[in-house]
């Protein structure tokens, strides 16, 4: 079934009939209603849990946001099957009812990196590093169990921009470190350093088909280290862990702030799960619109990723079936 997903942004305009600088929310809610005779504009998950949040910031009236859904969805609901997206005609008021009944998103899952070992030399480590006192603690010694519990605290903090912040800019620094030659925190000799190297490769690529091409041997590297079987990862978590690495790449780091924490991102990177099936996927968000294209791109997604005023002025026409030819859509 064809469809385009709209992300909540998207639909918050529609709602408010926003005009501003390359918004138009009347001409967008009018080519939404006249392309609904050739594709469906299902709800998702993500939808829902943006309205149920208590930090949404444009949703001042739910009523409103539910009577939107109902419209523009016309009871088509997107939902991940097997890793995949599939829409299916669900009642929006159960669909709500069942979102609002799942567990609490805020408790996070637990890690594991099986057989991981590796040393560490803490001299070189910055002062400032989040984890060089559990490191000095262990003598070095970078194991399973330390790494887990690492990755753990971080995953916790992760509504903290300063503490996500300061790690992304340790890891950033780590390609420089290694094409000058200097010591590693890590020892190079080291098992656990052979496997993340594939990260390291991707941090340091600045072409962007260079970056498209190093993307998915990196997310590869790290379900890997995770102990996750990669031929058997869903598609779904491989586009979430994809578009969450990008985020350390110096090219594509969205800014952190108290009114933007590092968790909306996982909320960016499920309406791009959802939207990974569709025609077309629209979004405000400048820097999903730019990972979500690279993404698209690493694992051959047909998906056209566009802003509301590209999908006016270049997307589908009602009646037509066929595209704009934007290179921007690509």
């Amino acid at each position: 079934m064809r469809y385009i997903y709209l992300d909540w942004v998207v639909l918050q305009h529609m709602k408010h009939l926003t005009i501003s600088d390359g918004v138009h929310g009347p001409d967008f809610v009018s080519r939404v209603e006249a392309l609904s005779v050739q594709y469906v504009f299902p709800i998702s998950q993500a939808h829902i849990s943006e309205m149920l949040s208590p930090k949404a910031t444009l949703s001042d009236d739910r009523a409103k946001d539910i009577a939107l859904l109902k419209a523009v969805s016309n009871g088509a609901v997107v939902q991940i099957r097997c890793g995949i997206p599939s829409v299916e005609p669900v009642p929006l008021d159960a669909f709500i009812n069942a979102v609002e009944a799942l567990p609490n998103e805020e408790s996070m899952p637990p890690v594991s990196f099986e057989r991981f070992q590796a040393s560490v030399d803490t001299a070189t480590m910055d002062k400032n590093h989040p984890f060089l006192r559990p490191l000095v603690e262990a003598g070095g010694n970078l194991d399973e169990a330390l790494l887990e519990q690492m990755v753990q605290d971080l995953m916790t903090a992760s509504d903290e921009p300063a503490s996500y912040k300061a790690f992304r800019q340790q890891v950033a620094k780590a390609p420089s470190v290694i094409r000058k030659g200097r010591p590693t925190v890590v020892d190079k000799r080291s098992e656990g350093f052979r496997r993340v190297l594939p990260v390291f490769d991707f941090l340091a690529a600045r072409a962007i088909a260079d970056v498209e091409a190093q993307l998915v041997p990196a997310a590869k590297a790290l379900a890997e280290m995770g102990g996750s079987d990669w031929n058997a990862f869903p598609r779904d978590c491989r586009i979430e862990l994809a578009l969450g690495l990008l985020d350390f790449h110096a090219d594509f780091h969205d800014k952190t702030r108290t009114d933007n924490p590092p968790r909306n991102m996982q909320r960016d990177a499920e309406h791009f799960c959802f939207a990974s099936e569709a025609a077309w996927f629209v979004t405000e968000d400048r820097g999903l619109l730019k990972k979500a294209r690279v993404v698209g791109k690493a694992f051959d997604l047909a998906v056209k990723v566009v802003l509301m005023a590209d999908f006016l002025a270049d997307g589908p026409a009602a009646g037509v079936d066929g595209v704009g030819q934007s290179t921007e859509a690509r």
